[in-house]
């Protein structure tokens, strides 16, 4: 039983030259560049290889050109449910966690303009096009390291006894300063013993997403060519939440002035995402037996507004110093504002081509993107974060992706079945293929007297990846899946 127990509670901020905002690591530019599930029922039945079918609302979003094909006005809302799951392997503790968000996913108006010849379609609409709902936990007992040492390696040298007073560990009471005096020279370095032999864990939360407001056109500019484009203004959020911990499960820590009993670590984030993009397509007709589509994605430029707080917390058996004495930094209250920063993210260029091909009752459609992911970019962050752009081009590559899905439509009854696939590699360099995305899919859709369609599809996706542990000792595996349900109703008159 513990005697007493102090806390030491300590807060760093932006200031603070070695402790950079998380948000911007190269990671969160492929976050906010990575593309989304869709927007309809329809197409996620189909796999999304809808780049050459585009024949409803959701064609604002696959090819505008699309949208030149609907001889007449509907109006659409889309639902969608989402659950990641994740389960992790940190050294050998296996954990499992959840995150689920329920949304409107879209709503679209779609209207053709009276013309003395060919067609011209507009399509007004919002849509959810990214959710950044996700999570993770993990423990295990660190027999080889902890992060106190990152923080202030055990016999560690450096000239300045100011230096050292910039450590966490010093300023949480986790390490102390020795010196060492040979003639004139005086040099300082850290009594750090808390080294390994912790139980340590942890969880990460992420929730929120990016949403358009669509302007989309589409006209006939030869007999069954057509030629659309769509202008994009974009809203977001994201919530970040991460804990960690560590803490002397074994009681191997007794000894004053280091009687650690444990460490916590807790990052906050939130973000104001806004920003602005567009799509240029065409979509060639082959007589209503076959159809090409092109679809070229402009870079979209994105500026963060972030606010952030990192909370550091200590806590010993009994109060064997003066743990007073060591706070060099001021130490604003919880309940003061969170501390801000701002940068800018742009995505790169992407192309998409697709086709279609109509056998009697029976659609075909595959699609495949082209992304090149070293063209991401960061601006308007501060001179020791310029590194990022390099860091990108070194750890990033080019990618294609494919999407392939069929649609099948009783001649009997008003009702279609739908599936699909979707192969993602990963856009980092060197990953194996078990890193790559794939989704299974499946659907159907039903026509209510040719006014009003209903159609439901669901898709599952799975993947490896994996996660640095905070203390860098070792990495945390993980086998992601995820479920996703969407609901389109369409009225069509």
């Amino acid at each position: 039983m513990f005697e007493k127990k102090q806390t030491i509670l300590f807060f760093l901020f932006f200031f603070i030259a070695f402790n950079i905002s998380r948000a911007q690591f190269v990671e969160d530019a492929y976050r906010l560049a990575s593309s989304g599930e869709g927007i309809s029922a329809r197409s996620l039945g189909m796999g999304n290889a809808f780049v050459g079918v585009a024949n409803d609302f959701s064609a604002s979003f696959w090819n505008p050109a699309g949208l030149g094909l609907l001889q007449h006005s509907e109006i659409s809302f889309n639902f969608s449910n989402f659950i990641f799951s994740d389960k992790s392997t940190y050294l050998t503790s296996q954990e499992e966690f959840s995150n689920s968000s329920t949304n409107v996913n879209s709503v679209g108006f779609v209207f053709p303009l009276p013309t003395y010849q060919g067609s011209f379609v507009v399509g007004l609409g919002f849509s959810q096009t990214k959710n950044f709902t996700t999570g993770l936990k993990f423990s295990g007992f660190n027999t080889k390291s902890s992060i106190i040492q990152n923080w202030a390696k055990d016999g560690l040298t450096f000239p300045l006894k100011n230096d050292g007073y910039q450590s966490l560990a010093y300023q949480l009471y986790l390490a102390n300063i020795n010196t060492s005096i040979i003639g004139n020279d005086t040099t300082y370095f850290f009594d750090s013993p808390i080294k390994n032999n912790v139980q340590q864990s942890g969880s990460l939360f992420e929730d929120g997403g990016m949403s358009r407001w669509t302007l989309s056109v589409s006209v006939e500019a030869a007999p069954q060519l057509f030629l659309g484009g769509t202008l994009n203004i974009i809203r977001g959020d994201y919530k970040y939440i991460q804990n960690y911990s560590e803490y002397d499960a074994q009681n191997l820590y007794q000894a004053s002035p280091f009687d650690f009993t444990h460490l916590n670590v807790e990052e906050t984030i939130s973000e104001d995402i806004g920003g602005f993009d567009a799509q240029i397509g065409l979509l060639y007709n082959f007589n209503n037996i076959s159809t090409i589509g092109i679809k070229i994605q402009t870079p979209t430029i994105l500026s963060i507004e972030e606010e952030f707080r990192i909370l550091r917390e200590s806590n010993f058996t009994a109060q064997t110093v003066e743990r007073d004495s060591r706070v060099f930094f001021d130490e604003p209250e919880r309940n003061e504002p969170p501390d801000k920063t701002s940068f800018d993210v742009t995505s790169p260029f992407q192309l998409s081509v697709g086709g279609s091909l109509y056998i009697e009752n029976l659609l075909l459609s595959a699609s495949s993107e082209f992304s090149d992911w070293t063209q991401m970019n960061f601006s308007d962050v501060p001179p020791q974060l310029e590194y990022l752009n390099t860091e990108i081009k070194e750890r990033f590559r080019t990618t294609l992706s494919y999407r392939v899905g069929v649609d099948y439509e009783f001649q009997k009854f008003p009702i279609s079945l739908r599936s699909g696939l979707m192969f993602f590699p990963s856009a980092y360099k060197n990953d194996p293929n078990s890193f790559a995305k794939k989704y299974i899919t499946v659907g159907a859709g039903y026509v209510l007297q040719d006014a009003i369609a209903v159609d439901i599809a669901y898709a599952n996706g799975f993947w490896d990846s994996f996660s640095n542990a905070p203390d860098k000792g070792f990495t945390i595996q993980e086998k992601i899946t995820t479920h996703t349900i969407f609901a389109t109703i369409t009225y069509r008159y």
